[in-house]
């Protein structure tokens, strides 16, 4: 076997997936992460026309995109899944250039990504139903705030006098003040009983 040149090496090793597609809908070359990525060897990949292991809702924008680039307009940044060996679909996100006759593409497993924007959607969407249905005053407070927000209003609230919050500032402290001293439990108090709201313990531990 002859040695591997500089682009081989890059073509092997890269983490990417690397391939080279005809217009005639095949790949005709590869990279060893398409196997490690989706599960399929490279003749299996090679073999079958590439919108074979696109999922059935991706078929129509794949198209329309595949039709862009056969026109010799590259394609910047494209998302879709493809059919793993196992099953399972994995979302690929995608740039590609054409050139020659040949489409050179470079896709990234973005699954995980994919899967944490969901999550993060789904969390949204449950905190919003929580505060929509439930009839009570409720509000949130979130302690990162302290640092990153002017809080001269507040701290005068809480301390009855002004506050400088800067560097200069033990934050800890001050902290430490606020709630050694029942601040916060009467300021709360003082909400549930303006807006006939009731006090509630949340913890996450109960059965």
């Amino acid at each position: 076997m002859p040695p591997l040149d500089e682009k081989d090496h890059f073509f092997a090793l890269s983490i990417d997936l690397l391939g080279v597609a005809g217009l005639d809908g095949y790949w005709k070359r590869v990279n060893p992460a398409f196997e490690k990525t989706l599960g399929f060897t490279e003749t299996a990949l090679l073999a079958q026309p590439y919108m074979e292991f696109v999922h059935p809702e991706d078929h129509l924008a794949t198209t329309q995109v595949v039709e862009k680039l056969n026109r010799g307009e590259p394609l910047i940044y494209f998302e879709n899944r493809l059919r793993c060996k196992d099953g399972a679909y994995k979302w690929l996100a995608w740039t590609c250039a054409p050139a020659e006759g040949l489409l050179y593409a470079i896709g990234r497993d973005i699954t995980e990504r994919k899967r944490i924007e969901r999550a993060l959607r789904e969390s949204e969407t449950g905190f919003r139903l929580l505060f929509a249905n439930n009839p009570h005053p409720m509000w949130v407070y979130d302690l990162e705030m302290f640092f990153a927000q002017s809080l001269d209003g507040f701290f005068f609230m809480v301390l009855d006098e002004p506050v400088r919050w800067d560097d200069t500032v033990d934050k800890e402290k001050v902290l430490d003040y606020v709630f050694a001293h029942k601040r916060m439990t009467k300021i709360n108090d003082a909400m549930l009983a303006q807006y006939g709201g009731a006090r509630a313990v949340y913890r996450p531990d109960a059965e």
